[in-house]
């Protein structure tokens, strides 16, 4: 959970109270929303 006390006046942070994580093989991946545009982040282990 996110700590909304802390995040609700920052410019970037996120609005959500928790954010969905997808694995698929060796990648992980989940949404980022940054000024209006949001974008998929996929982490692959070398």
């Amino acid at each position: 959970m996110r700590d909304k006390e802390a995040t609700d006046p920052a410019l970037l942070a996120s609005t959500e109270d928790s954010k969905d994580f997808m694995f698929e093989g060796e990648t992980i991946s989940y949404k980022v929303s940054a000024l209006g545009t949001t974008t998929t982040v996929e982490l692959e282990k070398n």
